[in-house]
């Protein structure tokens, strides 16, 4: 086995790009990482691609046309929202096992307008709560749960959009790079209680990319700003007797973190900053 580096990274800037495709998006953000690790197609051994909306599309395929056919072994990964990480987790698992030195993770996505899981329903769920069929709705539900059972406010989960906005505006790659007060974030359209228009994320296009090597790999590059992957969890919901009524998303993301942490060595507190 081997430990598995990121020499290389980088994304495009977010935003809509009615005249291109899911592939040439994913293609550039490709070509970015491989520019930013100092190699080249030809250097890729095996690559994945992660998208939701294109699932059943061999979009890594796609990619490959647009950047170049190399022969190489494409594995297309659909798995919600998790598809990217699910595809960086694969190109990960690739490396540790010592088949590969070089591996190429694409996450590439073109979002429809409106709400996420919005449209014709198909039927009544065995599980969860009826009205939940948008993103907005699922995650205001948890909201709501969250609220009752930590005295979360409204102005609290508004301070997150806030604190967002204000991120942006350091990243020349975000989509919004204006901050929105407490005020504009509270006042704006109310999707889902408690979540207003401004708390939601937006639908937009973009892409990102990642290029994982072996340990051999980065010392035959001679590169000192290789970053080792310490540990990768993945998980799907588990069943809960509490399903019927409110299922938990946070159970999900508790498995893979703990994962995440057993194959690390490490446990919260050893953490710095935390993207969730």
């Amino acid at each position: 086995m081997s430990d598995a580096y990121i020499i290389g990274a980088d994304m495009i800037a977010f935003g809509r790009y009615p005249g291109k495709t899911p592939a040439q998006l994913g293609g550039e953000a490709a070509l970015m990482a491989l520019d930013d690790a100092g190699l080249t197609i030809d250097d890729v051994q095996v690559a994945y691609t992660g998208s939701s909306f294109t699932a059943g599309h061999s979009m890594c395929q796609q990619i490959m046309r647009e950047i170049g056919q190399t022969g190489m072994p494409c594995v297309n990964v659909s798995n919600a929202c998790a598809s990217g990480a699910t595809a960086v987790r694969e190109a990960f698992i690739a490396i540790k096992s010592g088949l590969y030195d070089v591996a190429l993770a694409v996450g590439t996505e073109m979002n429809p307008h409106g709400l996420l899981g919005g449209g014709p329903g198909a039927g009544l769920q065995p599980e969860g709560v009826f009205g939940s069929g948008s993103m907005p709705a699922v995650f205001a539900e948890c909201g709501i749960v969250h609220a009752e059972k930590y005295g979360t406010t409204m102005e609290q989960f508004a301070k997150i959009a806030v604190k967002n906005r204000k991120h942006g505006t350091l990243n020349p790659k975000a989509k919004f790079q204006t901050e929105a007060s407490l005020e504009e974030v509270l006042a704006s359209d109310m999707i889902a209680y408690p979540l207003t228009k401004l708390m939601c994320s937006a639908n937009v296009d973009g892409a990102a990319a990642l290029v994982i090597v072996s340990e051999k790999k980065v010392k035959k590059l001679g590169m000192d700003r290789a970053v080792r992957i310490a540990g990768s969890g993945l998980a799907s919901d588990p069943w809960e007797a509490n399903n019927p009524e409110l299922f938990d998303p946070n159970s999900v993301t508790r498995l893979a973190a703990n994962q995440a942490f057993a194959m690390a060595g490490l446990g919260p507190e050893d953490l710095n900053i935390v993207e969730l």
